[in-house]
């Protein structure tokens, strides 16, 4: 699968089916030359102004990979 395929995705976490937000990047390992997470960005919109927080959820949290969404691990109940 390529970036541009998963860019802007939606993760969503299967423990609570919150929106967690959209992949903005990937997390490379350079030594190793391996694609190691995704970044996930989500945009919180706060009266008067913008908000975006990022998070960095590792592959293994992955769970399953579908046309529109991700679904993700996140150990919240």
């Amino acid at each position: 699968m390529r970036y541009s395929e998963l860019k802007q995705r939606e993760c969503v976490s299967v423990e609570t089916g919150e929106r967690l937000g959209y992949i903005s990047d990937l997390v490379v390992d350079e030594i190793k030359g391996e694609i190691t997470g995704i970044v996930i960005s989500e945009k919180k919109k706060i009266p008067l102004r913008k908000e975006e927080t990022e998070q960095i959820i590792d592959l293994n949290m992955i769970l399953t990979v579908g046309e529109d969404v991700l679904i993700i691990k996140t150990d919240k109940s």
